[in-house]
């Protein structure tokens, strides 16, 4: 089980790199073509996504995901400043691997690398006033631990604001675990399919990738 988990993990990021980079398609829909478009509204996305600034990737899970490749490469193919965050006693190993990346992304981007327990106003609160403001969250893989949930949607909702997106890939592996994840994260956001993945070789579903943004009041 472990590789089949590994595998979804590296699949979960390439599906998120790829949607960031996805060209404007305008009415052609989904360019993979995978009988999944997200029509015109997922085109528009994609073209905010690549003028992407700054982006925070959020993580919490040490055992799971490969956000720093998905932050490297982000912060290189958009040539923006992204900062990685994970648990406190993951970060000396970002910080060596930030450092020895750093001459690649001289000339086309940043990362940085800060700690950030979800749910925790106290490294919330110093990161944003640094670092900030962001253009874009990025997370895959994240929804993983029911436990975490409440603590993850709470500290969206202080960086997604306004126009900022979290856009998320995610492979879903419970069916009412999930369910419960989306269903509390849909009273605090406006939550649109980008992208989705044909599923692998063994697996019934394939990777997923979703744009989160500030709940609209409806009047």
């Amino acid at each position: 089980m472990a590789g089949s988990d590994s595998d979804s993990d590296s699949d979960g990021d390439m599906a998120l790199l790829s949607t960031l980079l996805e060209e404007d398609t305008g009415s052609q829909g989904n360019p993979t073509g995978d009988g999944d478009g997200v029509g015109d509204g997922g085109a528009v996305e994609s073209h905010h996504l690549r003028s992407i600034d700054a982006a925070i990737v959020v993580r919490q899970l040490p055992s799971r995901g490969l956000s720093f490749q998905v932050g490297l490469a982000a912060a290189a193919a958009l040539r923006a400043r992204v900062v990685l965050t994970d648990l406190p006693h993951v970060l000396p190993n970002l910080h060596f691997n930030a450092r020895a990346n750093a001459p690649l992304l001289a000339s086309r981007g940043a990362a940085a690398v800060r700690q950030l327990r979800w749910g925790e106003r106290d490294d919330l609160l110093p990161l944003a006033a640094s670092e900030g403001p962001f253009d874009a969250v990025l997370g895959s893989d994240v929804v993983y631990y029911d436990h975490l949930f409440d603590p993850l949607l709470e500290t969206l909702g202080h960086l997604v604001r306004g126009e900022v997106a979290f856009v998320m890939a995610h492979l879903r592996r419970w069916k009412k675990r999930d369910a419960v994840f989306f269903r509390k994260a849909k009273k605090v956001f406006d939550v649109a399919v980008l992208h989705t993945a044909p599923p692998l070789p063994g697996s019934r579903v394939g990777v997923a990738v979703y744009r989160f943004t500030e709940k609209r009041r409806r009047r």
